[in-house]
């Protein structure tokens, strides 16, 4: 499972750079999933630390209660695959010898 993990997290970003290039209305879409992505992650953070504080239970294992939540999980995923895309994105720009910033 390991393997397959880091796996996924290499050729997925290689993927969407490969995709947003072939058409670049996809790059718009990767952006739009993530702002989405981190949306959800940021309101079900929010809902279970307004729950830990409500019922007075400030323990560590109700706090890390987020970790089992599928919502979460799947949305801070694509949010760190979308961030190794952009790593991937700025370092073909600078390697071809192009600034991020004119």
């Amino acid at each position: 499972m390991t393997v397959l993990i880091a796996a996924v997290t290499f050729i997925v970003p290689v993927l969407m750079i490969i995709v947003s290039k072939k058409m670049p209305a996809a790059s718009k879409f990767f952006a739009a999933l993530a702002f989405l992505s981190l949306s959800i992650a940021g309101c079900t953070i929010t809902i279970t630390v307004m729950k830990v504080i409500r019922d007075g239970e400030v323990f560590m294992t109700t706090v890390h209660e987020i970790l089992l939540n599928w919502l979460f999980l799947i949305s801070i995923g694509y949010s760190g695959l979308f961030a190794i895309y952009q790593c991937g994105l700025c370092f073909i720009h600078l390697k071809a010898g192009k600034h991020l910033i004119d």
